[in-house]
């Protein structure tokens, strides 16, 4: 698919004026009419602004449906967003308009405000407002930076955001190419799993500024499938929508399947699914096995990052059949055009089976190279990949090297606790000690520090055992539901 068919599929689906369901989302049906005037309002003040094909347009972007039509209209447009969190505060939006100093921005009507309307003013930044009424131009009271001070990225298709997880999200350009080869195997996937019948409405409830939320919307948008949209995950609208959609899969992060197997989820409320797929993050081995063995759905485990532009493991459906039991746990096996291998961190020296290291991963969609990870896992005989922790936050305890989310899944197994984070904090004698932070199972009673250092010698190692324990009402994450370290980290300090 060309860049010319990639739009101008993208072009039929926004400009047809009917009244189907596009987008269900916070109770309200938004149809494909609404998608097409939204874009022809979004594609006028593009042009009123002098903006040029292939050229980076700032955009803070929330998970609304009015945000997703303008993310499918940026790309018929042929105009390259880049991402900026909603999710923060005006002053930290502010900051990223500066650092940007792009001539365009885009944004929720709700985040120009003082705060950001200054940072646009500041750097000749322009700033158009979206909301569920339609697109307009903010404030025409300063003109935007000399076109010739504005390079086109004409490779490139988006510029995405990784998670967060251990701080300043990063800024990664997601190649046209790659968003065309992803979304004609997704667009492959979804017509496999539906079948001949009426397309039914995706669920997702994925970040829409990172690059699980724009591989999620991007492939409806191509097929004119509706989709159920949510802000953020809740168990009771996912659980909603799978009653009035039926739909035949399900792609939820690990944290929120540890939501469904809380809630007590069972198997009559989800008969439509067949399978589970999940990523992004580590998934807990007792919630895996209730979805498999309690739920009997078989749950597809993958691994990716936005610097591979979205997965590079996955499991087949033969690997599911032949594999699912003995290889439980695993994140499947390279996807074609795939390789992996596994390094010893200090001297490179490439490990064999069974052994832990950092992973290196060798994409054809992206490039000759290896690619190093900040992850640490091993292969086993048979070439399917095991995550076992981030490198990156490794707890080096002396002269141990610990894998802080290891130590979390164990804690995780025990009866009183709904959720753990581990994260290492300074130590005068050791560098590093391990530090968790615990949720507490509803209608469960509290355990003391004594208790818990007993549960830990009897399944960690004595390095991995936390040295304190503090009980949080939830463990912060990120919008993709990952472990948000730095924020952890300040929580305990307070506490400490």
């Amino acid at each position: 698919m060309s860049r010319t068919a990639l739009v101008a599929q993208l072009q039929r689906t926004m400009s047809r004026p009917c009244g189907d369901m596009a987008i269900d989302f916070a109770g309200r049906i938004y149809t494909w009419q609404f998608v097409q005037e939204f874009n022809e309002q979004l594609g006028h003040c593009l042009e009123q602004l002098g903006t040029l094909v292939a050229e980076r347009v700032g955009f803070v972007a929330h998970t609304r449906a009015h945000h997703v039509a303008c993310l499918w209209g940026l790309l018929a447009h042929q105009r390259v967003p880049a991402m900026v969190y909603g999710y923060q505060s005006p002053e930290k939006i502010a900051a990223d308009i500066r650092q940007l100093r792009l001539p365009v921005v885009i944004a929720d009507t709700q985040d120009w405000n003082e705060h950001t309307l200054a940072a646009a003013r500041e750097v000749g930044t322009q700033a158009i407002g979206i909301s569920e009424a339609g697109v307009s131009i903010v404030d025409l009271s300063h003109t935007v930076a000399s076109l010739s001070q504005r390079p086109v990225l004409p490779g490139v298709a988006v510029e995405t955001l990784s998670s967060g997880t251990t701080g300043t999200p990063k800024r990664i350009r997601l190649s046209l190419e790659n968003l065309q080869a992803s979304a004609q195997a997704a667009v492959a996937s979804i017509r496999n799993m539906q079948g001949d019948g009426a397309q039914s409405a995706l669920i997702i409830a994925l970040p829409l500024a990172n690059i699980s939320g724009i591989y999620a919307v991007t492939p409806p948008a191509l097929m004119g499938n509706p989709i159920a949209l949510m802000e953020k995950f809740d168990v009771d609208i996912w659980l909603e929508f799978v009653r009035r959609y039926q739909p035949s899969t399900a792609d939820i992060p690990p944290a929120a399947m540890s939501m469904l197997m809380q809630r007590g989820v069972d198997r009559e409320t989800l008969a439509g699914i067949n399978v589970v797929r999940t990523g992004a993050a580590p998934l807990d081995r007792k919630v895996h096995d209730y979805f498999v063995d309690t739920l009997g759905i078989p749950v597809n485990l993958s691994y990716g990052a936005s610097e591979f532009c979205g997965v590079v493991t996955t499991w087949t459906s033969a690997d599911l059949e032949r594999f699912g039991d003995s290889k439980r746990g695993s994140c499947g096996r390279p996807l074609p055009g795939v390789s992996l291998r596994v390094i010893d961190r200090d001297s490179g020296e490439i490990l064999g089976p069974n052994r832990t290291g950092i992973l290196e991963v060798n994409a054809d969609r992206v490039g000759p190279d290896w690619v190093r990870t900040s992850d640490l896992a091993r292969l086993d005989d048979q070439g399917f990949m095991w995550f076992v922790g981030r490198d990156d936050d490794t707890i080096f305890r002396g002269g141990f090297k610990l894998a802080p989310e290891a130590i979390a899944e164990t804690l995780r197994a025990h009866p009183a606790i709904a959720d753990a984070g581990v994260v290492g904090v300074a130590d005068e004698r050791l560098g590093e000690v391990p530090v968790a932070a615990l949720v507490l199972a509803q209608g469960a009673i509290k355990p003391d520090a004594v208790a818990m250092k007993a549960f830990c010698r009897r399944y960690l190692n004595a390095q991995q055992i936390p040295v304190d324990f503090f009980w949080l009402e939830a463990i912060p994450r990120t919008s993709s539901l990952k472990l948000h370290t730095v924020e952890l980290k300040q929580q305990i300090r307070v506490k400490r």
